[in-house]
């Protein structure tokens, strides 16, 4: 008989991964999505799935696919360095997931996955840290908003027995991303004329791996209240972009710039999109945490309890470039 599953957020770039990797198991697979949200992406991976249409921010809509699933992973979550209202970071990473949690405590969930980044962490005083690191400053407020959700959800968890299982991913590359997080789309429009001078290092990971980790941290036995960090391969950003340049055949710029002129011209173009309302190339959150320093941890745990094995990033980068391209005009 197959068990009921439920993926909140299951038409963006973790939920769609996620959605691949439990076809084919013995679940019947619910996904929870808004009214707007574009189901193409889902409905070419498996035509058998259950839709449940609704808003986290509604808590009434998070009740129906609840009541019928035993075990829930929340792949929600407003993944950005900007933003035109700071608020939809507060609303979604950290309301949204108070809503969440709190329906399934009510709803008596045999095991909700909260899906965050390591970006959760902030920047700790030691590296590589890991699961048990104390946090350190976040950059942005992406990761800070984030951080606030998972600690009231590790709250519930402690006080009132939330059934939680905590997954941290790296940096996520690979086929199925639209939003273009990690820029690989505008190097491929020949729109990146410059490069950043840091030799800080980024921890990446394949969304295949990232999605196998979270299904497997969703079957694995007796892990509840477990903290699970995803992903091992560490670049530079000139590593990154050369890997990119390589696999494209689009030569990396050789004019660099350092952190203060970005930090400046970053400043900028903050003010220029309030009054465009559009997203800047320069996000200060992210040159804020691009240049705080490397960002590195321990991945050790998910290899032994999770039985991870990592694919090298430059799969993950080749599948993404032809993603991109097989959707350019589309």
């Amino acid at each position: 008989m197959s068990k009921n599953i439920l993926i909140l957020g299951a038409s963006g770039f973790i939920g769609t991964s996620v959605v691949q990797e439990l076809t084919g198991r013995e679940y019947t697979i619910h996904c929870f999505v808004r009214e707007t949200s574009d189901l193409t992406y889902l409905k070419r991976i498996n035509s058998k799935l259950e839709y449940h249409f609704g808003d986290i921010l509604n808590r009434e809509t998070l009740i129906a696919p609840m009541k019928k699933c035993s075990i829930i992973i929340n792949c929600t979550g407003l993944n950005s360095f900007w933003e035109r209202k700071n608020k939809r970071y507060n609303d979604i990473n950290i309301q949204g997931t108070g809503n969440i949690m709190e329906i399934a405590l009510a709803m008596k969930v045999e095991k909700i996955v909260h899906i965050s980044t390591v970006m959760a962490y902030g920047f700790p005083d030691k590296m590589p840290f890991n699961e048990n690191s104390e946090p350190g400053p976040h950059m942005s407020h992406y990761a800070k908003t984030k951080y606030l959700g998972d600690l009231y959800a590790l709250k519930l968890y402690k006080e009132k027995q939330l059934p939680l299982v905590c997954v941290y991913l790296a940096a996520v590359l690979g086929r199925g991303d639209s939003k273009d997080v990690m820029k690989i789309g505008m190097f491929l429009s020949n729109k990146v004329k410059i490069m950043l001078r840091s030799e800080n290092r980024f921890t990446y990971v394949y969304n295949k791996d990232a999605a196998q980790a979270i299904v497997k941290a969703a079957e694995k036995a007796n892990n509840i209240g477990e903290k699970y960090l995803i992903g091992n391969q560490r670049l530079t950003t000139r590593e990154y972009m050369e890997l990119i340049g390589d696999l494209s055949g689009i030569p990396v710029p050789k004019k660099t710039i350092g952190k203060k002129a970005t930090m400046f011209l970053a400043y900028i173009n903050s003010l220029a999109s309030k009054i465009s309302k559009k997203p800047p190339l320069l996000p200060v959150d992210l040159m804020k945490t691009q240049f705080r320093g490397s960002l590195l941890f321990d991945a050790s745990k998910s290899e032994k309890e999770l039985g991870m094995k990592y694919t090298p990033i430059k799969v993950a980068l080749k599948d993404e470039i032809d993603f991109i391209r097989e959707n350019i005009g589309k």
